[in-house]
């Protein structure tokens, strides 16, 4: 996975359009924003609503580009960042000859823990801008947990995850409202 080229590309665009470049709390909030539409549209797939599995995808993907977002901010390479090492949840197994892989759901408590430990990096954190922010070493440990969490959900989803994040980058450059990715 390579990230770096991406990773400039965002960070350029939230500069070029005056987005937020210095406070890691507007990035948490934001963030936030992203798992609960990740939530919400996995509510909506449960109940088989049309269109749910792409806003999971989407919402994977606005989460993965918040995560290279703060990478940038934070002065770091995201593919030094990411956690490909992560503990997954294991199959399900019904019976001896039957396992199921895990699904989405599977991952969601994985991924909220390391947007809570993000959000807990900050609030033990001296909160100041990025640039003098302390407790970095907790927050690249998150960051890094929760980029591999989101790969693993892409692999689930059976997207592509650098096509889609390509795609929600190269949106977001010509886009024409002030949205804040």
């Amino acid at each position: 996975m390579t990230y770096s080229s991406l990773q400039q590309r965002i960070y350029d665009n939230k500069v070029g359009r005056g987005f937020n470049v210095t406070d890691v709390d507007k990035e948490i909030i934001l963030m936030t924003e992203e798992f609960g539409e990740l939530n919400d549209a996995y509510i909506r797939w449960r109940g088989s609503e049309d269109g749910s599995h792409e806003k999971m995808v989407d919402a994977v993907g606005d989460l993965q580009v918040y995560n290279l977002g703060l990478a940038s901010m934070f002065g770091w390479n995201a593919d030094d960042v990411v956690n490909q090492d992560l503990k997954l949840p294991p199959p399900k197994i019904i019976r001896p000859s039957i396992e199921i892989p895990p699904q989405i759901s599977d991952y969601l408590p994985f991924a909220g823990r390391e947007l809570g430990r993000i959000a807990n990096a900050y609030k033990k954190s001296n909160k100041e801008s990025v640039d003098r922010i302390n407790r970095r070493e907790e927050f690249r440990a998150a960051i890094g947990n929760l980029m591999g969490y989101c790969s693993e959900m892409f692999d689930v989803l059976k997207v592509e995850e650098l096509s889609v994040l390509k795609q929600i980058v190269q949106n977001n450059e010509t886009r024409t409202h002030d949205g804040q990715i």
